[in-house]
C-alpha cells in the first residue's frame, strides 16, 4: 500500500482556501448580476444573508445583535 501526499501539506492550504473562497464570490457575484446589471434579490436567501446594509438599514440579524449587545454593555 502507498500513500500519496504533498510533503508540506500545510503549504498548500492556502492557495485552496484562496480558490474556494474565490468561486465562491463568484457563485455570488453570479447569482446577484443579470445581464451585466447588478440585481439584489432580497427575497433570495443566500443574496439576504450576505446583506449587512441596505438603502441605509442593517439588514443582517447578527450584526443587529452585536450591535445590541454592545449597546447593553455600554449601559
Amino acid at each position: 500500500m502507498k500513500i500519496l501526499a504533498p510533503l508540506d501539506l500545510a503549504s498548500t492550504l492556502s492557495h485552496h482556501t484562496s480558490e474556494m473562497f474565490s468561486r465562491n464570490v463568484a457563485a455570488l457575484l453570479g447569482e446577484m448580476l443579470n445581464e451585466g446589471e447588478l440585481n439584489i434579490d432580497l427575497d433570495d436567501e443566500v443574496i439576504a444573508g450576505k446583506m449587512l446594509t441596505h438603502e441605509g438599514k442593517i439588514m443582517n440579524q447578527h450584526v443587529l445583535d452585536l450591535l445590541d449587545f454592545e449597546k447593553e454593555e455600554k449601559s
